[in-house]
């Protein structure tokens, strides 16, 4: 994304999880708080849509707490849908409404 760039230990993460991925290998991203794990996972995220072509969907779960800042940086460093689905006051009806018009796989 124009203007956004990953600070250096965070590039590190991203050819790291990138390794784990390309070498059938599970991988924990684990550091002190505040130093993007979130960019790196969405960055990895969008490696595999872009470069791979794997389309998702992905699923992200996360605290409530962090739900809109997992929201607002995939908006930012990416291109791709983000749907948040959760029970905040929505229940069993906005669910429904997710299903049927953001959750999309081609050809479905």
């Amino acid at each position: 994304t124009p203007g956004l760039s990953l600070r250096d230990y965070q590039y590190d993460g991203l050819v790291w999880l990138l390794k784990c991925w390309y070498n059938k290998r599970g991988s924990i991203l684990a550091d002190e708080m505040g130093l993007g794990k979130t960019v790196q996972v969405i960055t990895f995220l969008d490696h595999l849509f872009k470069v791979e072509s794997i389309k998702g969907p992905f699923l992200i779960t996360v605290p409530l707490s962090t739900i809109e800042h997992w929201r607002r940086e995939t908006a930012a460093w990416t291109y791709m849908n983000v749907c948040v689905y959760h029970d905040a006051g929505g229940g069993r009806d906005m669910r429904d409404i997710i299903r049927e018009y953001e959750f999309y796989y081609k050809n479905r």
